[in-house]
């Protein structure tokens, strides 16, 4: 079990190596056991598949992260599983009080999150301005979509709205240092605008501002 917090990843690429390896993924994290996320800044990233966070382990966990300006060929930002990674069975990935903004593939400016559809993905209090594509997506609520996001109410959790916009607009700023901790790399996150969607919108409880990873903060820790 991998924990990281209060970091930052910054520039990185993961490149392909033709013709054995013809696709890379994960420009920054390429997880493929249980790893944990916790106040992570992910940011300029670049790789064939998933430039900011790749997902193919048991048990990936991200609270208070943010995954911007990442670009890839497939799905800039966040992707768990591909069908391009040869070995992509079983994933799955919890989303807490997540940005995802401004991820760039090879047809969207405001790439999707996307997961295979042996795969789920848990959503709480989070912003993707790209929408999501692929399998299964459950929401426990609070989070704030610029695209169309197909989710699914988690079952065992009483039900909680979620926003859902047009165009990736979700009302947040652009990335720069906002408080945190200072880092080589650059810790960056993003505000909210004046008017945004996300203001006042997020889940408390157990599954929103409650979570033990959240635990009431925000991703500068403060």
């Amino acid at each position: 079990y991998v924990y990281l917090v209060d970091s930052a990843f910054e520039d990185n690429h993961a490149d392909p190596k033709p013709p054995h390896a013809p696709n890379a993924f994960g420009g920054a994290v390429y997880n493929e056991g249980a790893l944990k996320l916790v106040r992570v800044s992910i940011h300029g990233n670049k790789a064939t598949v998933a430039g900011g966070v790749f997902n193919r382990g048991n048990a990936l966990t991200m609270a208070n992260v943010t995954i911007s300006n990442n670009q890839a060929t497939y799905h800039g930002g966040f992707a768990n599983g591909s069908p391009l990674h040869a070995n992509s069975q079983f994933g799955i990935a919890y989303l807490y009080h997540v940005t995802h903004s401004e991820n760039k593939d090879q047809v969207d400016a405001k790439s999707e999150i996307a997961t295979l559809p042996s795969y789920n993905v848990y959503l709480s209090n989070s912003i993707i301005d790209g929408g999501c594509l692929g399998g299964k997506f459950y929401t426990y609520g609070g989070n704030i979509f610029g695209k169309v996001c197909d989710t699914q109410e988690e079952p065992n959790v009483d039900p909680f709205a979620a926003f859902q916009g047009k165009a990736g607009n979700v009302g947040v700023q652009g990335l720069t240092f906002n408080g945190g901790p200072e880092l080589d790399a650059g810790f960056y996150t993003q505000r909210l605008d004046g008017d945004s969607p996300a203001i006042d919108a997020s889940r408390d409880g157990i599954f929103g501002c409650l979570q033990m990873d959240v635990n009431k903060r925000d991703a500068r820790n403060a």
